[in-house]
């Protein structure tokens, strides 16, 4: 190939109305894939996308004006963890870390550690304060002395012996677990809400059943305690409505962008069309054609798209966004959001090429 072809070649490819497609459509896939992760993530049983609770955990709601009343979590039976959710606590720099006091017994569900260990059954309940924190929650919530992390709650230092994390972005990277013991060593509000969790339903009934057993007998004898059963609900990370509808906005505006830049796509070309009605190119071959080269500058402004996002997600302040929450790459999301740009550019590009077949022949060859 020649200088000069080479050069042609690339002026044809490099167009203003192929780049307009190339960049909008890579900005399009940030939207796609936010909102292919929403659904799946919302929609998924997995515990690492539900703060990391099993979606059949069962919940007791405590209230107390005791002095003298203590929960005590080694008189319930069976294989399952007991934690107390402090709720979504906001830290500084406008961060929010999930605090939960926890208790586990026998066999029962333990995140995936990255660094450290989990508790072991003696550190549960040692006084000393202890901690496992999300790797987002250890990056930007920590401090550390003497080459030793401290997680602070409540104006007490945790000392942290673990970090959880999946491989992707998930719920664990913001939870924080204190161990039962360093946290009641110095307070004794035992009223809230107790999520009993489980590997297994029948191990989380089993255990629940004996906790209700064990707050009848307390409530028998101290007329200051009270319990009620309460219905689980899922606590799902979600992008904020007002986050949301500038998603939308902008979504919309650029959809509305592409599809003029379309109409353009096409009118350069509807000489070129009505040339190949009258050399007696079929509507079906002409659209094919038309269509088939917009939705492949379409997916190359995908991939591109996505070579962005997985540069930024290797960052800290963008993974730990919802944008890089919601915007992470799997192979499904991948599957998932590619299938939507494809009907999206086909949707978009055959408007444009009906309304030029409507067009009268001759006017166009002027």
């Amino acid at each position: 190939m020649t200088k000069e072809s080479l050069k042609t070649a690339l002026k044809k490819i490099f167009t203003y109305d192929n780049l307009s497609i190339f960049f909008a459509f890579a900005i399009i896939t940030v939207f796609a894939l936010i909102l292919v992760n929403q659904f799946v993530l919302n929609n998924s049983n997995s515990r690492s996308f539900n703060n990391y609770y099993g979606t059949d955990c069962r919940v007791m709601n405590i209230s107390s004006k005791s002095d003298t009343f203590v929960l005590d979590p080694e008189k319930i039976d069976g294989n399952f963890s007991l934690s107390r959710p402090s709720g979504t606590i906001m830290i500084k720099d406008y961060s929010l870390d999930s605090v939960r006091l926890f208790y586990g017994k026998g066999d029962y569900p333990v995140p995936p550690i990255t660094e450290g260990s989990f508790f072991s059954d003696e550190q549960l309940l040692s006084s000393e304060k202890l901690c496992v924190v999300g790797k987002i929650a250890a990056d930007r919530n920590c401090t550390e002395e003497n080459g030793v992390k401290y997680y602070n709650y409540n104006g007490y230092s945790y000392r942290v012996i673990g970090i959880c994390g999946e491989k992707r972005a998930s719920d664990l990277d913001i939870c924080v677990f204190l161990n039962w013991g360093g946290y009641y060593a110095t307070a004794s509000d035992y009223a809230g809400s107790f999520m009993i969790d489980g590997i297994s339903t029948s191990d989380i009934d089993n255990a629940f059943f004996s906790f209700v057993e064990m707050m009848n007998e307390v409530q028998e004898n101290d007329y200051d305690v009270s319990c009620k059963i309460e219905e689980y609900e899922p606590l799902i990370r979600v992008i904020d409505p007002v986050t949301e509808m500038v998603y939308l906005f902008s979504g919309v505006s650029i959809l509305f962008l592409t599809m003029l830049t379309a109409f353009f796509f096409v009118g350069k070309r509807e000489k070129q069309i009505a040339i190949k009605k009258l050399i007696g190119f079929s509507a079906s071959h002409i659209t094919f054609e038309l269509t088939g080269r917009f939705v492949a500058v379409s997916c190359i402004g995908y991939i591109f798209g996505l070579a962005v996002l997985a540069i930024l997600n290797t960052t800290e302040s963008f993974s730990s966004s919802d944008i890089g929450y919601f915007a992470s790459i799997t192979p499904s999301s991948v599957a998932l959001s590619l299938a939507i740009i494809i009907i999206l550019a086909i949707l978009i590009s055959v408007v444009p090429v009906i309304k030029t077949f409507k067009t009268d022949t001759s006017s166009a060859l002027r």
